[in-house]
């Protein structure tokens, strides 16, 4: 069983393009009870207010999953033809020594249209399907991938909206066959 990360705690813009909030965890915070017993705000667990930029937070994170049964994560990778949406979380995943559990990359789309500020609809570009392909090998190159068949699992999500699936799908494939890997599998979850 794997467990979908999403760095959306990561302050700047494509939070607040995302979320409405400049600021991780207002949105939390700022709750109120709505009924008699909604313990309202709730705090988080044992990590707290965390910060997705600190290498350790997210090996934390991966530990408390395989205490409770989870093989691996997927993580949200909000990329767009221009880059990654939340670049410093990124970098503290891809910097980790060692992870504690195996890692597929999810690209959820409509939401990384939003963070880019593109159309939602709009199919990313080969420069981003290239730059999703490098992230992906360097995860199966460093063994710390996702495998289905020795193959690299990729997460397709948010597809309302896009016309041609099929072609994004190929566009990845023939990206990650260049890096000198094998086509990851490719899972489309809506």
């Amino acid at each position: 069983m794997l467990a979908r990360y999403s760095p959306l705690f990561e302050p700047g813009p494509a939070l607040e393009a995302l979320t409405g909030q400049p600021v991780p965890w207002a949105g939390i915070t700022a709750a109120r009870p709505l009924y008699a017993d909604h313990a309202q705000p709730a705090a988080p667990g044992r990590l707290g207010y965390y910060d997705p930029r600190v290498a350790g937070t997210l090996a934390e994170q991966m530990r408390l999953a395989a205490d409770h049964g989870l093989s691996g994560f997927v993580l949200d990778h909000y990329l767009w033809d221009d880059g990654c949406a939340f670049p410093a979380s990124y970098a503290a995943f891809a910097g980790m020594a060692e992870a504690p559990l195996p890692v597929a990359l999810g690209w959820p789309l409509r939401d990384a249209a939003r963070a880019a500020r593109a159309p939602v609809g709009d199919l990313p570009g080969p420069a981003a399907a290239d730059r999703l392909a490098g992230d992906i090998a360097r995860l199966w190159q460093a063994g710390r991938a996702v495998l289905v068949d020795d193959r690299p699992l990729l997460v397709l999500r948010q597809l309302d909206g896009i016309e041609d699936v099929a072609g994004l799908c190929s566009l990845i494939a023939g990206a990650c066959t260049a890096q000198g890997m094998p086509a990851p599998w490719i899972l489309l979850a809506g």
